[in-house]
């Protein structure tokens, strides 16, 4: 691992936005599998998987029936790896752009299928700008690695 305590204040910051991040992320994963409660219940969204399935299909309206669960499954997938990644403190390029694309996804469904509103509820735009400090800071420095 590494010690927090020694890092640059401005890394612990961004170490913070990804832990708070991660958190993020992995507290819709539990969600999906139960962890919070049963759909219904007081700040459950989807309280299974099967739930969470209606919810893409309203956002990808696009996509085959059959191919719902799969969509499902990845960007739950997606959010899990994301989300350890970055509290494993990793630098990399490919899980930081993994994620931008992810939340430019919700954004544009959230907006195009579903509502503005909710998109800016779920806070997908704080959750992009935070992807993109991100990826700038492990970017810049990486670069500095570098040179």
């Amino acid at each position: 691992m590494f010690d927090f305590l020694e890092l640059p204040l401005q890394n612990r910051g961004i170490y913070f936005a990804k832990v708070s991040l991660a958190i993020s992320y992995l507290s819709a994963v539990f969600d999906r599998f139960g962890f919070w409660g049963h759909f219904g219940e007081t700040g459950v969204s989807w309280g299974s998987m099967t739930q969470f399935f209606k919810h893409v299909s309203t956002l990808c309206p696009w996509a085959p029936e059959n191919m719902i669960p799969v969509i499902g499954w990845v960007v739950t997938a997606l959010e899990a790896l994301i989300a350890l990644a970055y509290i494993i403190n990793t630098k990399n390029k490919f899980i930081n752009i993994a994620n931008i694309f992810l939340l430019i996804l919700f954004l544009v469904s959230m907006s195009l299928f579903q509502s503005i509103k909710m998109m800016i509820n779920f806070n997908v735009i704080v959750c992009f700008a935070i992807s993109l400090l991100i990826y700038f800071a492990d970017y810049n420095d990486n670069k500095e690695k570098r040179t």
